[in-house]
C-alpha cells in the first residue's frame, strides 16, 4: 500500500498532494520554524527466485528470469509456468521470462495469490475490490482469464487453495480468521472440519495426496511457544483428529507441504533475515534450508512436479528526506 503525503489547507479543509510517487512515507515531524518536514522515505522491490527444492547453501541463486514488477506472489501453471497477480493484472509467462501474456485486467482492483489447479483449467485468484465492491474474494478463472466466477462472499476472503483433485478451494477468512472451504464449480461455503476450534494465521496448505491439511495457530499466551502447526486429516468425516506440532521457535508465517508429504516447510525469521525450514512430521530434527543473508520471504511455493522451490523476496530500503516550505502555494 502506498501512503502518500498530504498537504490540508486551513481553514478551506482541502486536501493536496505534496508527493507524487509511488514509495512510502511514514513518520512526520515538523520543525520548530514550521516551515521544515522530515519523513522517512521507504521503498520495496519483490525478486522471486528459483532453486532446487531442497533449497540451497552458500551463495543464494541469482533472481529468476521471470519477473513481475508490483507481484508479491506468484503461482505454479501445472505445465510449470508462472502466474502473477500484478495490481489489477493476472499475468502468466514461462520460467525463462518469455511469453508474457496478460490473462485478466481490471486496474481499479487487486489480484494476489493466483493459484493453478491440478488439472490445468483454472486458475483461483484472491482479487480486491473487483467492480469497486470493496471487498476481498476468491474467485476461479478459466487458465486463459475468461469466465470468471466469485466462489466467496465476505468482506475478507484470501488465499484459496485448490484440492488436488481440483473438487474444492480451501481459504481463510480474516475476519473470523477460520478455514473454509467451497466446491470449485461454486456453492455454499463451508468450515472446514477440525478446524473451528482454532484461530489461524493465513497461509494452508494441503498434502499431495489430499488427505491432510497443515495450518498455522498462533498462541493466545505472550508466555508460551509462537503457537502449533496442525496438521487435519480431510478423509476422516466431520469430526477427525487433529495432531498438532511445535514449530522452530523462530517460526514467522506459512508451512506448507514438502512435495513428498513428509515435511513441511515454512518462514523462520532471525536477526532481520527470512529463511526456510524444513520440519519432518516423523519427528525427526529439522533443518534450514536456505541461507540467505538479509531481507524477507513474502512467498513461497513448490513446483506442480516437485522439483523447483519458488520463493519470493521483499527488499526494502529507507531514508530520511526533508521537505522545505519554499513559499509557493500547494493549490
Amino acid at each position: 500500500m502506498i501512503w502518500p503525503l498530504l498537504w490540508r489547507c486551513y481553514p478551506g479543509g482541502q486536501f493536496h498532494n505534496i508527493t507524487n510517487d509511488t514509495n512510502d512515507y511514514h513518520t512526520l515531524t515538523l520543525s520548530a520554524d514550521g516551515k521544515t518536514l522530515a519523513t522517512v522515505q521507504r521503498t520495496e522491490t519483490q525478486n522471486l527466485y528459483l532453486m532446487p527444492a531442497t533449497g540451497f547453501s552458500g551463495n543464494p541463486p541469482t533472481p529468476a528470469a521471470a519477473q513481475s514488477k508490483d507481484a508479491a506472489m506468484f503461482g505454479w501453471a501445472r505445465d510449470g509456468g508462472l502466474y502473477f497477480g500484478d495490481g489489477g493484472n493476472l499475468i502468466r509467462m514461462s520460467v525463462d521470462g518469455s511469453n508474457r501474456t496478460t490473462l485478466l485486467s481490471d486496474p481499479s482492483s487487486n489480484i494476489i495469490h493466483p493459484d493453478g489447479c491440478a488439472e490445468g483449467r483454472y486458475v483461483v485468484i484472491t482479487w480486491s475490490n473487483h467492480t469497486a465492491n470493496k471487498k476481498t474474494n476468491v474467485w476461479r478463472v478459466d487458465a486463459d482469464g475468461s469466465n470468471p466466477k466469485r466462489l466467496t462472499s465476505g468482506v475478507t476472503d484470501v488465499g484459496g487453495i485448490c484440492t488436488p483433485d481440483g473438487q474444492w478451494v480451501y481459504y481463510t477468512n480474516l475476519d473470523t480468521l477460520h478455514a473454509f472451504r467451497v466446491p470449485i464449480d461454486g456453492g455454499t461455503p463451508e468450515a472446514v472440519p477440525g478446524t473451528t476450534g482454532f484461530s489461524i494465521s493465513p497461509g494452508l496448505s494441503i498434502s499431495g495426496d489430499g488427505k491432510l491439511l497443515a495450518l498455522f495457530t498462533p498462541s493466545e499466551d505472550p508466555k508460551a511457544s509462537v503457537g502449533k502447526l496442525v496438521l487435519v486429516p480431510l478423509d476422516a468425516g466431520p469430526k477427525p483428529r487433529v495432531k498438532l506440532l511445535d514449530p522452530d521457535p523462530r517460526f514467522a508465517q506459512s508451512p506448507k507441504f514438502t512435495p513428498d508429504g513428509k515435511a513441511l516447510v515454512y518462514v523462520i525469521h532471525e536477526k532481520g533475515t527470512d529463511n526456510l525450514w524444513w520440519q519432518p512430521l516423523d519427528g525427526s530434527p529439522g533443518r534450514q534450508i536456505t541461507s540467505f543473508q538479509g531481507d524477507t520471504i513474502q512467498y513461497f511455493l513448490f513446483s506442480p512436479d516437485g522439483k523447483t522451490l519458488g520463493v519470493m523476496r521483499t527488499h526494502r530500503e529507507a531514508d530520511v528526506v526533508l521537505l522545505h516550505d519554499t513559499g509557493a502555494s500547494p493549490h
